[in-house]
């Protein structure tokens, strides 16, 4: 694989990772408030469950089990401070 093959590679996992995200970010966040409080407890038991996983998985790099937790850590910050958002202006 040449270099202009591998760069247009990665730019589209990229774009298709960008799209993504901003499809999911839109699903979430289009749930109700007691929606997204069960969405949290949710994910930060299906995450923490993957994350004891991967550390006992030979093949996964550190780096990629901080980066696991990074983006872990980034999605529940984000789902709890839309929560705490709502609650402030007393949306449900």
């Amino acid at each position: 694989m040449t270099h202009e093959e591998l760069e247009k590679e990665v730019t589209e996992l990229k774009a298709h990772a960008t799209a993504d995200l901003a499809f999911l970010r839109c699903a979430i966040f289009t749930l109700s408030t007691a929606q997204l409080r069960g969405t949290i407890q949710v994910m930060d038991t299906l995450a923490e469950e993957l994350a004891v996983k991967l550390l006992y998985r030979q093949n996964v790099t550190d780096t990629a089990n901080h980066a696991f937790e990074d983006r872990k850590n980034f999605w529940l910050d984000a789902l709890q401070a839309e929560v705490a958002a709502r609650d402030a202006i007393g949306r449900s």
